[in-house]
Order: C-alpha cells, then structure tokens, then sequence
C-alpha cells in the first residue's frame, strides 16, 4: 500500500473497507473534498500562513513568534518579505508606543520593537502590531 493512502488512512479521511488494516481503501466525495482541504492546508507556506493570520487579526511580533512556533527573529524576517509582497493588498502598523509617558513611535520604519523611548529613556515599550489591509 503507498505511503499516502497510509497517511491518509491514519487521518481518517479514507475508509477501510477491506477489515483489514493493512487492504485498499475507497475514498467517497465528502472525504476527497476534506483530503484536497487538508493538502491546501499542508501546501500553504509558512509566509502565507502568517499573511492569513495577519489578515484575520491584529498581531504583534511576539504573537506570531508563538502561534507560528518560530523564533521572534524570524517572524520578523518573514515580516519584511510580506510587507514586500502582499500586493495589492498592504501590510499596516499600529506603532509602538512608551508604557511610561505614552510616545508614539509613528515615524519609526524598521518593524522591530524600539529599545527604548528617546522622551523619557523608559524601556518599557508597547510592541508595534501589524495586520494586512486591503489597499
């Protein structure tokens, strides 16, 4: 039997009507629609996932870290190339803005959180967050 119709076998989208584990399966429509959703699913790079988790919800870079299981690093490189590639569509920032005096960071272009505020020198900083608008 091949690997796929294992893999799919063990995700319940085939049916083993053979009694059998180890026999052929049938697989119905309802279970071809779920196991073409499930390859769409698998086939969605990382980028496009955290492109569709930005468009669904505001985000900061240490939200995206732990949804996606990646490094903040990361996230935020995987930032910058969608804010390259999104079109038509744009990727929005709400700023960063300081815990203790409340400066907002609005002229700031570099996506990462700053270190810390230049009106009070305070390092408590509210990360910038990010979601993708239509343009």
């Amino acid at each position: 039997m091949s690997e796929r119709v294992n893999e799919l076998l063990g995700h319940g989208v085939i049916k083993n009507t053979s009694g059998a584990q180890g026999g052929e399966g049938e697989i119905s429509g309802t279970d071809q629609e779920q196991a073409n959703s499930v390859e769409q699913q698998k086939m969605l790079t990382l980028r496009k996932k955290i492109a569709k988790a930005l468009e669904g919800e505001c985000l900061d870079l240490r939200e995206i870290s732990k949804l996606f299981r990646i490094k903040e690093r990361e996230a935020l490189d995987h930032l910058m190339h969608i804010a390259k590639s999104v079109h038509p569509k744009r990727l929005t920032a709400e700023p960063a803005s300081c815990k203790q005096c409340g400066f907002s960071f609005k002229k700031r272009t570099r996506l990462n959180t700053p270190g810390r505020c230049p009106v009070c020198k305070s390092e408590q900083i509210y990360p910038p967050r990010f979601k993708i608008n239509q343009s």
